[in-house]
């Protein structure tokens, strides 16, 4: 006597014999199948067909019976339908979907897409995302969808960031440079994605992975700022701002940092000697060398090198284009210099903890 038949009360299909292949109903069936076959996390987190298909019910009773009579059949039958009919039959409450998971493979990244949403949404379990981080990481497809849907606004999610450094630490180095090449930089800055990216960079544990972590985002930033033909009305303050600070403070020689800020100031000195098509090609480059000198102004504390700050002070102070800037998210660049170069007067201590320079000013001394 068959006391479960789960291939039939487990089943669903959608017919497209019987939709119009023109029609938006046909397409949108059919763009959710491909989304949720890609492994594509919004798709898949999206999906919710219970409230609309009216199977929420059923579902919650299926697992109500298997629960007490058969659950071990109920969860190898699930692990074996489509990606289709495994979330359409997923019940609903993180406990049980967590419950179910310990008996999948097939379709177990699906139900961890969905279980770490929960997660980030309603709950608190850094381990299990550290866990699940790592297990999406195992998979190249699964891990671009990752790195495509967390890292394109980091704000929507910022407490995935903290269990994402204990994640880093344990990844293959190809996965990491996947990662590091997933996070956004543009010219704007969102506080809250920069706290959440901080979250991450600056909990690293270990010094040597955080040290190629950052030096990869200062060298994407340093080739952002250098390439970007963008108009620029003020220094650019991007959401990994922290994180070339840090780099610049930390981890680079005290002789790459004179030089470098040598070779700004000799840049700005000589710029109305250089050619320009026009005032924008003119604000464009001057802005960019603005904004390298602000993140290695940064160092002046730590090495004292109070002969270039006076310097910058008096590029500051003598520039005609600053002087008449206009206010940009918050705060002018002459602003900024003065409030966090200029006009600091603090010591730098190495045995600060690791926060956030730009934010908080917990590590400038």
């Amino acid at each position: 006597m068959e006391v479960f038949n789960g291939n039939k009360l487990l089943s669903f299909k959608i017919d497209f014999k019987q939709i119009n292949e023109f029609s938006h109903t046909y397409k949108s069936h059919r763009d959710l199948i491909n989304g949720i076959e890609k492994k594509e996390f919004k798709t898949i987190i999206d999906f919710n067909m219970n409230p609309n298909m009216g199977n929420y019910q059923y579902n919650h009773f299926i697992y109500s019976i298997a629960d007490k009579f058969f659950f071990d059949e109920y969860c190898h039958i699930l692990d074996k339908k489509d990606a289709l009919t495994f979330l359409f039959f997923l019940t609903d409450g993180f406990e049980k979907r967590l419950r179910i998971l310990e008996y999948l493979s097939s379709n177990q990244s699906l139900l961890q897409i969905k279980l770490l949403d929960d997660i980030l949404l309603h709950g608190d379990n850094e381990d299990f995302i550290c866990k699940t981080i790592i297990d999406f990481s195992i998979k190249l497809e699964l891990w671009q969808q990752f790195i495509s849907f967390y890292l394109e606004y980091p704000s929507r999610y910022p407490q995935l960031f903290k269990p994402l450094s204990k994640a880093i630490i344990q990844l293959d180095a190809k996965i990491m440079d996947l990662l590091l090449n997933g996070i956004g930089i543009n010219k704007f800055i969102s506080n809250e994605s920069k706290k959440a990216l901080n979250s991450c960079f600056l909990n690293i544990q270990k010094d040597e992975i955080q040290k190629y972590c950052l030096e990869t985002l200062s060298l994407r930033w340093l080739n952002f700022i250098d390439s970007s033909r963008d108009y620029f009305g003020s220094i650019v303050l991007t959401d990994i701002i922290d994180l070339v600070v840090v780099y610049i403070r930390d981890f680079q020689d005290k002789k790459v940092i004179i030089r470098e800020i040598e070779l700004i100031l000799y840049n700005l000195e000589e710029i109305d000697n250089k050619w320009f098509i026009d005032r924008l090609e003119y604000s464009n480059y001057f802005y960019k060398l603005m904004t390298k000198l602000f993140v290695y102004g940064f160092a002046i504390e730590k090495y004292n090198l109070y002969d270039l700050k006076e310097k910058i002070s008096f590029i500051c102070s003598g520039n005609s284009v600053l002087k008449n800037e206009k206010s940009f998210q918050n705060k002018t660049t002459l602003q900024l210099f003065e409030e966090h170069i200029t006009n600091k007067v603090r010591s730098w201590e190495r045995s600060e903890p690791r926060s956030e320079p730009f934010v908080e000013q917990a590590r400038s001394g």
